[in-house]
This record gives structure tokens, C-alpha cells and sequence, in this order.
């Protein structure tokens, strides 16, 4: 859901975004993505080991990988579609996170929560909000933030055209396999035929 659900969304939006144009698409990702270190599409329902905060990891390079894509099949002119990793935020989400859900933080747990208790929700929405309207990024499309309205470099990996068209075609195939989808025909994003 936490891949699915933001495609959707912005499949059902993308008709509005084209009429407003020049319109700007924001996708909330996460630094996360940077901890799965594996193949993207590999144990995809987490049936051969599942830790929330490494599943978390691989939804959100999901995530920028199909948002990557969808930045490529639009002009810039028209929808820029752009990423941003907010920071941390004390949020009921952050505070049911465990040392046992996030291995990889283990050792350092106690200053992660610490850094944690101080990020401020308001404030992340203010990072997003900058990276939606900031006129000096007017025409940026396919760029990466964190928290500051200045693009940060991705790796190889997630820069690879052919993984952004695969995370790409596996949410436009569970979205059109969801027990709630509508017909081609019927749905107003088309998200599908870009």
C-alpha cells in the first residue's frame, strides 16, 4: 500500500495537474530508500523476511523509482514531478518505531530517537510546501530534495532507466489488479497509458 497508494493517487490527480499546467506533482519519499541494498523487486510481499523498517526501505525506493519514471514521460513545462524526503518528524508513526523494527539502527538507537523527538511535523510540511512552490525550482522535474529546495545526487541505481520502467509497470499492474479498480476505460487518471 505504502507504493500502491501514492501511484494511485497521482494517476487519479494527473488530469488536474495537465489542465493546470505548468503544475508541479510533490512525492513524499524518504531517505529510507537509501537502506535497501537489494534487488527492488525482490520479495515484494516480504514472505521470505519481513522487518518493517527494511519493507518501509523498499516501498520508498519504489516510490522514487516510479516517480522518476513518471518525471520522465511528462515535460517539465507541463507537470514537473519532483521528490522530497521532509526529515524526521514526531509523528505516531515515528513513535512506534523500535529498535527491533529498525536493526539497522541498533546501534546508535537511543541519538535516533533523540533526533528524532526534535523533528517537528509542521516543519516537514514547510520542506515539502518550498519544494511545490519555490519559483527558482519553476521547470526542475526529476530532482530529489531533502528537506531544502536544493537537489540532492541519486546513485546509479536509482538514475537507471530501466529499474524506474519496472517499478513503473509493477504499480501500474497492482493498481489495475486491485480488487477496487475500475475498468480502463472509466478511470480518469490514465496513469496506465503514459
Amino acid at each position: 500500500m505504502n507504493f500502491v497508494g501514492p501511484f494511485a493517487l497521482t494517476g487519479e490527480l494527473l488530469p488536474l495537474l495537465q489542465a493546470s499546467a505548468p503544475a508541479r506533482c510533490v512525492n513524499v519519499v524518504s531517505a529510507g530508500f537509501k537502506m535497501w541494498k537489494t534487488d527492488p523487486f525482490q520479495d515484494l510481499q516480504s514472505t521470505q523476511r519481513y522487518v518493517s523498517g527494511d519493507v518501509y526501505g523498499h516501498t520508498k525506493l519504489l516510490n522514487l523509482l516510479a516517480s522518476l519514471a513518471l518525471a520522465g514521460r511528462l515535460p517539465a513545462e507541463q507537470v514537473a514531478v519532483n521528490l522530497i524526503h521532509p526529515g524526521m518528524a514526531w509523528t505516531s508513526m515515528t513513535q512506534s518505531m523500535t529498535s527491533e523494527t529498525m536493526p539497522a539502527f541498533r546501534l546508535v538507537w537511543p541519538l535516533l530517537r533523540l533526533v528524532q523527538r526534535r523533528g517537528s511535523p509542521e516543519k516537514a510540511g514547510q520542506h515539502v510546501a518550498e519544494v511545490a512552490s519555490a519559483p527558482e525550482l519553476t521547470g526542475h522535474t526529476g530532482q530529489y530534495f531533502e528537506a531544502k529546495p536544493t537537489p540532492k545526487r541519486l546513485s546509479a541505481r536509482e538514475l537507471d532507466p530501466e529499474l524506474q520502467e519496472r517499478a513503473w509497470q509493477l504499480a501500474a499492474e497492482l493498481v489495475a489488479g486491485a480488487p477496487t479498480s475500475r475498468p480502463s476505460g472509466q478511470r480518469p487518471g490514465h496513469i496506465n497509458a503514459l
